[in-house]
This record gives C-alpha cells, sequence and structure tokens, in this order.
C-alpha cells in the first residue's frame, strides 16, 4: 500500500499512463534525458520527449542530434549549429566554409590571392577606404578585390565608390546615397531637392512641397507624378517600414532584401551564397560561400583535402577524420572545441574535470577536491576530502566514529549506500552535494524550484522564478502577475469594493477599452498604462503626441518632434527658423510680402498681439 501511494507522488497519470517529471522520460519514467539538453530558460531544468527522448529546448552549445548525442563542427563560430542537422547557424571560422564549415577555404583561385577583409589589389596590398561602411557586427570595412568598392556603403557623411566624396551639409544628419551623393532622408529647414542644394520656400509656415512645378515623392513611390511604386523587394529604412527609392529611376537607395541584389532588386543572389546574402551591385557573394563553393559569387566548386589526404576538424580523428574525440576532452580555451591527437585520439587540451587517462575514459577518485586529478596519473590536484589523504587520496583516515562509518560526500544511510537528491544545492566551495548522515535531509537547501527535506516537491509555477524555500515551499520572491499567497495559490482579487481593477493597457468601468497606442510604454514593464476612468496616458506620450490620450500631434516644427503631454509646448526647442513656446511663430522665413517683398506691417502685428498678451496677463 505504501510503495503504490509513493508512486502516486513520483509519477502522475492522465488516462493511466505516467506523465514523467522533467528530466526523465520512457513508458516508466526510469529514463534521464540527456545531459546535453538545453536547460528550460525558466523552469531552469532539462525536458524531453516522454516517448523518444527528444531534447524539447534544443541542445547545449556544441551538440545536435533528437538526443543531443553529435557534435557540432568545431569550425562553427562559437560551436553553435542547429540541432536539426548540425548546420552551423552563425557561420564559419576563418579558414572554412559550407553548411558544415568542413572546407578549407583555398586561399587562390588559379593563382590570384583573395583577399582578406579590408584589403584588395592583385596582391591584396592596398587598404580598403577608411571610410567605407563596417560590416554588421565587426570592425572590418569590406570592399571590392580589384576595384577597391566599398560593399557595405560609406560611414555618415561620405558617398562614391571609394567613399571619397562628402555629402551635402544641407542633408539631414549629413546621410546620402553611396552611388550618387542624393539625400536619402531628406534635407535640413531651409533646403529642398534629391541633393539638397535648393532653397526651399516656405508659405505661411507650410513647405512647398514642389521644386519648380514637379512633386517631390513620399518615400515609396517614384516617377514625374509620384503614381508608381519602389520594388516591394528595395530594402527598408533602418527603424521604419518605408522602402525609398530614387526619384526618377526607382532605384532601390537602402539596398534589397536577403537575396535579392541588382538596381530594382530584381534579381536573385546565387543560391551558394550563404544565407543568400549579396552585394546589391554586383551579386557578389558578402558573407562567404555555403559548403562546397568558393569565388566571389560562389560558383566555383571547393577543394576539400591536401594532397588528398584529409585534414581532421576539431572533435574527429583517425585515418579518415571518421572517429569522434572523447566527450571528456576539456575544451579548448579560445575556440571552445575538443581537440584530439589526429592517429591516438588523446586528449590535448587535457580533461573535464573528474576525468583523467589519455582518452579521459577513466575516473578520479571521489575522495579528491573538487573531483579534480591530473590526465597523466590521477593524481589529485588540489588535495583530499577530510578523512582520505596520499596522492591519489585512497587512504583512510578516519573511517569511523564509535565503530559507526562517516558517510563521504553526496552519500547517506547507515552503511553510507544511498546517494544524497539530485536535487540537493551544491556546496558553494566544495562543488559537491551533502545531506544529513541519517536522513538524507539536504543541508545546503535545494536546487531552483524545488523544495522538501529530500529536495523532491516541485515549488509552485506561480512563484516568481519557482524559487521557493526548502522547509514549506513557500515563495521566497513573491508570487507572478495574477497570484498572491504564501504559496502563491490564490487568484489575485481583480476588484476593489466591488469595482474592477484593470489590467495594463485596458480602461474603462468594464476594462473593454484600450489605452491609446499613443501612450508611452512602462520603462520596466514594456506595457502601456491609462487611467482606469478617463483613460490619460500615465507615461506620456510617445514621440511627437500630446494630450490626454495623446491623440493630438506635436508641432512638426518642435526640435525632434517632441512636446510636452499636458499642452504640446516643444520641450527641447524650435527648428531653426521658428520660435515660441509652441515653435509657432516664424523668425526669419517670409510670410506674407508685399510686391517688394517685405513683410506687411499688419502680419507682423498679428503674430506680436498675442505674446503680448501673454506677458501682461502673466505679470498682473
Amino acid at each position: 500500500m505504501l510503495g503504490s501511494s509513493l508512486l502516486i507522488i513520483l509519477v502522475s497519470t492522465v488516462q493511466y499512463v505516467p506523465v514523467c517529471e522533467w528530466g526523465k522520460y520512457g513508458h516508466n519514467c526510469d529514463r534521464l534525458c540527456s545531459d546535453q539538453c538545453r536547460l528550460h530558460p525558466v523552469r531552469n531544468l532539462r525536458h524531453c520527449h516522454k516517448d523518444t527522448g527528444k531534447c524539447s529546448e534544443g541542445c547545449v552549445r556544441g551538440r545536435h542530434g533528437d538526443h543531443c548525442d553529435k557534435f557540432c563542427s568545431p569550425n562553427c563560430i562559437k560551436n553553435s549549429c542547429i540541432q536539426l542537422n548540425g548546420k552551423c547557424n552563425i557561420g564559419c571560422m576563418e579558414g572554412y566554409s559550407g553548411y558544415f564549415c568542413n572546407i578549407t577555404t583555398v586561399p587562390a583561385v588559379q593563382g590570384v590571392p583573395v583577399c582578406e577583409w579590408g584589403r584588395y589589389g592583385h596582391n591584396c596590398d592596398r587598404l580598403c577606404s577608411g571610410d567605407c561602411g563596417l560590416y554588421l557586427g565587426t570592425k572590418l570595412r569590406p570592399c571590392h578585390k580589384y576595384t577597391g568598392k566599398c560593399l557595405q556603403g560609406c560611414v555618415r557623411g561620405w558617398h562614391g565608390d571609394h567613399c571619397d566624396q562628402l555629402c551635402s551639409p544641407n542633408c539631414i544628419n549629413t546621410i546620402c546615397n553611396q552611388g550618387n551623393g542624393g539625400c536619402t532622408i531628406g534635407c535640413i529647414d531651409g533646403y529642398s531637392g534629391y541633393f539638397c542644394n535648393t532653397t526651399a520656400v516656405t508659405q505661411k509656415q507650410t513647405t512647398v512641397s514642389t521644386v519648380q512645378g514637379v512633386p517631390v515623392c513620399e518615400w515609396g513611390k517614384y516617377g514625374h507624378n509620384c503614381d508608381r511604386l519602389c520594388s516591394d523587394h528595395c530594402g527598408l529604412y533602418l527603424g521604419t517600414k518605408l522602402r525609398p527609392c530614387h526619384k526618377y529611376t526607382g532605384k532601390c537607395l537602402q539596398g534589397c532584401v536577403r537575396g535579392r541584389h541588382g538596381d530594382y532588386c530584381d534579381q536573385l543572389c546565387s543560391p551558394n551564397c550563404i544565407s543568400t546574402i549579396c552585394n546589391q551591385g554586383n551579386g557578389g557573394c558578402t558573407i562567404g560561400c555555403v559548403d562546397g563553393y568558393i569565388g566571389y559569387f560562389c560558383n566555383t566548386t571547393a577543394v576539400s583535402t591536401v594532397q588528398y589526404v584529409p585534414v581532421c576538424e576539431w572533435g574527429k580523428y583517425g585515418h579518415n577524420c571518421d572517429r569522434q574525440c572523447s566527450d571528456q576532452c576539456r575544451l579548448h580555451p579560445v575556440r571552445n572545441l575538443r581537440h584530439c591527437h589526429k592517429d591516438t585520439g588523446k586528449c590535448l587540451q587535457g580533461c573535464v574535470r573528474g576525468r583523467h587517462g589519455d582518452h579521459c575514459d577513466q575516473l578520479c577518485s571521489p575522495n579528491c577536491i573538487r573531483n579534480s586529478c591530473i590526465q597523466l596519473n590521477r593524481e589529485c590536484t588540489i588535495g583530499c576530502m577530510e578523512g582520505f589523504s596520499g596522492y591519489f587520496c585512497n587512504i583512510t583516515t578516519v573511517s569511523t566514529v564509535q565503530g559507526v562509518p562517516v558517510c563521504e560526500w553526496g552519500k547517506y544511510g547507515h552503511n553510507c549506500d544511498r546517494l544524497c537528491s539530485d536535487q540537493c544545492r551544491l556546496h558553494p566551495v566544495r562543488n559537491l552535494r551533502h545531506c544529513q548522515k541519517d536522513t538524507g535531509k539536504c543541508s545546503e537547501g535545494c536546487v531552483r524550484g524545488w523544495h522538501g527535506d529530500h529536495c523532491d516537491q516541485l515549488c509552485s509555477p506561480n512563484c516568481i522564478k519557482t524559487t521557493c524555500n526548502q522547509p514549506k515551499g513557500a515563495c521566497t520572491l513573491g508570487c507572478i502577475d495574477g497570484y498572491s499567497g504564501y504559496f502563491c495559490n490564490t487568484t489575485t482579487v481583480s476588484t476593489v469594493q466591488g469595482i474592477p481593477m484593470c489590467e495594463w493597457g485596458k480602461y474603462g468601468d468594464n476594462c473593454d477599452r484600450q489605452c491609446s497606442d499613443k501612450c508611452r510604454l512602462h520603462p520596466v514593464r514594456n506595457l502601456r498604462h491609462c487611467h482606469k476612468y478617463t483613460g490619460k496616458c500615465s507615461e506620456g506620450c510617445v514621440r511627437g503626441r500630446h494630450g490626454d490620450h495623446c491623440d493630438q500631434l506635436c508641432s512638426p516644427n518642435c526640435i525632434i518632434n517632441y512636446c510636452i503631454q499636458l499642452n504640446g509646448e516643444c520641450t527641447i526647442g524650435c527648428m531653426e527658423g521658428f520660435s515660441g513656446y509652441f515653435c509657432n511663430i516664424t523668425t526669419g522665413s517670409q510670410i506674407q510680402t508685399t510686391g517688394e517683398g517685405h513683410i506687411t506691417q499688419s502680419i507682423q502685428w498679428m503674430w506680436m498681439l498675442p505674446v503680448a498678451v501673454y506677458i501682461f496677463s502673466t505679470i498682473c
């Protein structure tokens, strides 16, 4: 009877089919998930498929396969690959290419060297311009092998093939198109035109939308009458959903979406380019080639051997490089990969903690401190645990107290033949589990997510970070949103004196109305919040808006379009040519002129009068 009760505690059932606890699988939940399965980001536990044992959260770095029992190629950047097939998902280390980074790149094609990034020329002895744009995520400036043309555009303020020409100082942020110097974002106040070289004409504080009678197109359109759409394959401008193209030609100004190239992004990149990414101008593969191909356009078959003898990738050995280095070999400190001798398979970086031997297939003495010993002869490198001595810590110093054996760490019971729970927390110094000699109670508490004397009970999933105290399982950090109580097992009350309290983002008597999407997000919760009854935005408005519901536009003359929520007053100041609290007063532009070009006196008094009235009322 006791055994059946215990079974109900340990293994829950659904229609008489056992549902395994996290970390186990099999018909009777008696098999452990691979320790190479990635931990769940919240529960910090491994989980695998009930029947197959397939890792549900993917693999730890350096592994792939259903059970994460296969090694990623040691040539993958950061040793990272896809669980499904082992394909390197970030890219290859220098000197390798292909999906699996198992092809040695050829340093020359028909005797012509392939330049490293940042250089060009027949002998790769010339430096790319220092004003070439950096490749994303690197400090490298790629340019064309023969011409030196910058392949990632120019740094701000420059344009041209070699980024040796200055953008117009009238471009916003001095940003212009690499090809022709056209201002890609627009012009600063007072200028217009594709190159921002035309003095803008303003009438009644409104910028004229035409230049010599020709309309200036909004982003995403082109043509004489701005009635044609830019290609859907044009690249988006950073931070927007707009695709800018040339006013007359329709040429994409922000490059192409992935997989396309050409002026109109109407040509496909080579399928042999990594991630099908290529240069807009000529279709050259900018990141590199997939497995089996090399060359600027990745159209040349790669060579995979040196004098027809295969060179083993890291993590493999043997004549044909078909054997795996032991997974107990220590990782290389820089490459984060295992490496062993080409012929013998001997681990060249030593063993992981707790192992020794050429192939790290022998266990260190459990009596070594931190289970650490020398690869060559298993001598304990740090010293022995209490109660043991000798080079190999195999000599018992004090084995009994009044005839009762003293258990080594990790064991308990009258004869020290029972293991402490795997859920016991490790000792912070010894990095070993310890439990009481007679009861097996975990001495250092439980790992996160567990409680009880033997840490065999789960904390409530409603605890923040599933953290609870060992004795009773009370949530030590508090409860997640929607729960309360000592054990976070009580649904939080949704009303106050019978009036419902709205969740973030809603308001109204019945909490059935949405806060304005122009409300600013809360800096911590990343959610919108507004007043329960009025809907007034509690955290202010997004840039460019003001008002209780942020439904009014700031003056376009405010610097960076910033204004106060309360009354729309420009908070940073006014753009050039405007002044006043609301930047609605023109300082130097023409508003209404006489035939000789002078501002009429009546108009001058018209805008000065409100200012005088405001000053007078303030003084009084």
